[in-house]
């Protein structure tokens, strides 16, 4: 049976073994701004290159001790921006939240303008919806940036994966993804 896919569908290539794969991680973009991150900033000391893809880890994890800057940070900064502009206010997240989340804000009722974050990698672009972005804590009425910080390495986890359909090459040593409702996919177990 074919599969007909409506859209475009990317494609990069990948170091790794049968378990990890790195891609290579050029530079982010917060809605259409991009950061202009020096090149080689993700370049890790033993040459590895970018951000590990994981879907067992739930959080994207954007390294802190990057080459040059702290993209971490930059990342924060450009998010906090935008929501700052939109009036928003700051708030501490709850300490008996799991995650250790920097960047969250008071939640307004019918708020839909959360930003989309773009990974441009050596090949393609891959932009995580803005519903992705946040994690809303709706009975204590604040919401938190779905990013920590990584402590030496950088991760696109399980939450900035989703609705996008991700094929793993292991031949090839590729991975190609397009934009796609995953909602009504079946689970099995």
């Amino acid at each position: 049976m074919d599969v007909i896919v409506e859209g475009c569908i990317q494609h990069f290539f990948v170091v790794g073994d049968h378990y990890f794969f790195m891609l290579n991680l050029l530079d982010i973009s917060v809605n259409s701004n991009r950061l202009n991150l020096p090149p080689g900033v993700f370049q890790r000391s033993n040459s590895t290159l970018g951000i590990f893809i994981d879907s067992g880890t739930p959080i994207t994890l954007i390294d802190q001790r990057t080459n040059i800057v702290n993209a971490y940070e930059l990342v924060i900064l450009a998010l906090q921006i935008h929501y700052d502009t939109l009036g928003l206010v700051r708030t501490a997240h709850s300490s008996g939240s799991e995650e250790n989340y920097e960047l969250c804000y008071n939640d307004k009722p019918d708020f839909q303008q959360h930003p989309t974050i773009t990974y441009h990698f050596q090949g393609a672009d891959y932009t995580v919806d803005s519903k992705f972005m946040t994690i809303h804590f709706g009975e204590q009425g604040y919401f938190c940036v779905s990013i920590l910080p990584g402590n030496g390495s950088s991760v696109l986890g399980a939450y900035h994966q989703q609705n996008m359909r991700i094929i793993y090459d292991g031949n090839n040593n590729s991975i190609q993804f397009y934009p796609e409702n995953c909602a009504g996919d079946h689970t099995i177990g």
